[in-house]
């Protein structure tokens, strides 16, 4: 089979795409769980966000591991436990089992986001890394949109485990792919000089983790309460969905559009831009929120802007300043990302109760802020 850096970066894009769906799906058929198994909120939410306890503590160990072993072996494994935990999910038969399940799914998607960001980093030289990272990030969240659709229709017809059990062979398949295109040991010599023992690089990354981590919690906080904010002028749950699902529509556009950008044009110019731009979206979002046409465009620059400092993150930053194990760096700034977007989206919802609904998008923009300015101290001094 070819193994050019096209078709590879093909099956990478494929895998993500399996990876964040499988991830996902019990968020997509909760409400038919919910009542199969007479689950509360505080059970129907364990369900659906155990397996991210597992991907905190794990991606790190994995992103290490990966220097020292095949790529393709720890590849495929994850997406094999993936396809495994989705059996398990389909055969549950009790809360606990599903729990037991899904927390066994976090492990196998564990493997997935330090491997493939290292390996995109590790194939693709500086002036094609961009609309590398661009294109593989984009594709998990293309997953995320496929399973929700596919998933919703085919769970009407057939229940909730038919989907799932169905994006399970899936991840078998796109597994075994992974053997075939990524039969790669390590990720042999690095040709940069720097490395993370480096003072400077150790500046850099403290202030960029911080950055992403902030990112991360700007993006949960959006999809946590933006549903909230809508539903308190639209009665339409189709309607709040479809203005829910812009963010992600646009933010798959905007990751394949950032990577070609970060490899072409002005980095430091076009960062600053589009997280001018994340600062002011929350504000012009709570101010029209009576006026269709409006939230749906601010939606759609907020998703765009939110996602355009993943390639940038990954590839400029993370991407030309290490050496060495990156697979570790990967691991620690998604996990980390998870940390924070977790905890953010939780201290909102208290002030949230306090100040109300609206006040959350001026926590968005806050936070934005706050990114904004690493980001202009960063180039300052960089």
């Amino acid at each position: 089979m070819s193994s050019s850096p096209y078709s590879r970066l093909a099956v990478l894009s494929l895998t993500h795409i399996v990876n964040d769906a499988n991830l996902v799906i019990l968020s997509t058929v909760i409400p038919l769980i919910v009542k199969e198994f007479s689950l509360s909120y505080t059970e129907a939410g364990l369900a659906v966000n155990i397996s991210f306890l597992s991907m905190i503590f794990l991606q790190i160990l994995f992103g290490h591991l990966s220097g020292k072993t095949n790529l393709g072996y720890m590849l495929a494994l994850g997406l094999f436990i993936i396809g495994l935990c989705g059996f398990l999910t389909a055969l549950a038969n009790s809360f606990y089992m599903l729990l037991v399940a899904q927390l066994l799914m976090g492990v196998g998607a564990s493997f997935y986001h330090p491997i493939a960001y290292g390996l995109t980093r590790y194939l693709y030289e500086e002036g094609a890394r961009g609309k590398a990272f661009g294109l593989v990030t984009s594709s998990g969240d293309l997953g995320v949109l496929i399973v929700f659709i596919a998933s919703g229709v085919a769970s009407v017809f057939y229940g909730w485990r038919f989907p799932v059990i169905m994006f399970s062979l899936l991840a078998i398949v796109v597994g075994i792919l992974s053997l075939r295109y990524f039969d790669l040991k390590g990720w042999g010599q690095e040709k940069t000089v720097k490395t993370i023992k480096d003072p400077s690089i150790i500046k850099v990354l403290i202030l960029i983790l911080i950055a992403y981590i902030l990112v991360v919690s700007v993006n949960r906080i959006s999809y946590s309460y933006i549903p909230l904010i809508l539903a308190e002028y639209v009665s339409n749950q189709a309607v709040i969905n479809l203005n829910i699902a812009t963010l992600t529509l646009f933010g798959i556009i905007s990751g394949l559009i950032s990577g070609a950008v970060i490899d072409r044009y002005n980095v430091s110019l076009y960062t600053v831009m589009i997280t001018i731009f994340m600062v002011i979206s929350p504000l012009i979002l709570i101010q029209y929120t009576t006026n269709p046409f409006l939230v749906f465009s601010t939606l759609a620059l907020l998703g765009f802007v939110i996602y355009a400092h993943k390639p940038i993150i990954y590839s400029y930053i993370l991407g030309g300043s290490i050496s060495g194990n990156f697979g570790t760096i990967y691991g620690l700034t998604v996990s980390l990302g998870m940390v924070g977007g977790l905890i953010a989206s939780i201290a909102t919802g208290i002030f949230a109760d306090f100040y109300g609904i609206h006040f959350t998008m001026i926590i968005s923009s806050g936070i934005s802020l706050v990114v904004l300015v690493i980001y202009l101290y960063w180039l300052n001094t960089g």
